[in-house]
């Protein structure tokens, strides 16, 4: 089966206050500077959903009454091979994290691989030396502490693109 036109749909949580500022700011800078796609500063919650939009919309908003507010603490920057992660914020481990993962595994009936949060700064695929290199020009002092986390947002994208558009919000208790 093609996925051609077709959507991938991912739940983020989003940060606030001046992880949300500092977060920003840095993405755009490095896509601009980089020449690559900018993107909403966020923790992927679940990722890779597809099905029907309006039935994915309404099991966002269902998760959504079932989490409450959580602490998002930052454990430094890092950097990986992976073309959605070359450079990232690790995330401390936070029981409430893990606990909205797992609610949203089970109301969309899915098993995701390894939960590893985190904060993409950038997308694209690069050496290891030019990660190294941009690494080095990031403060992580700079985007604090963490955040308390009180939003989640439903994301899509086609399965052939790479640009995330905002469906919907929701407040998180």
């Amino acid at each position: 089966m093609s996925r051609r036109g077709k959507y991938e749909y991912s739940i983020w949580v989003m940060p606030n206050g001046r992880a949300a500022r500092n977060v920003a700011k840095t993405i755009l800078d490095i896509s601009k500077s980089n020449g690559t796609v900018s993107f909403d500063p966020h923790v992927t919650l679940l990722g890779y959903i597809s099905g029907d939009r309006q039935d994915i919309i309404k099991k966002t908003r269902r998760l959504s009454s079932k989490l409450c507010r959580m602490p998002i603490r930052f454990g430094g920057v890092s950097h990986s091979g992976r073309y959605t992660m070359p450079l990232f914020i690790k995330m401390r481990a936070s029981p409430e994290l893990f606990r909205a993962h797992r609610l949203a595994e089970k109301e969309f009936e899915a098993r995701s691989t390894k939960f590893a949060p985190h904060m993409s700064l950038m997308y694209a695929s690069l050496a290891k030396s030019r990660r190294l290199k941009l690494l080095s020009g990031i403060d992580a002092n700079y985007f604090g502490d963490g955040f308390n986390a009180d939003t989640i947002r439903l994301y899509a994208r086609r399965w052939e693109g790479k640009e995330w558009k905002k469906v919907t919000s929701f407040k998180i208790r």
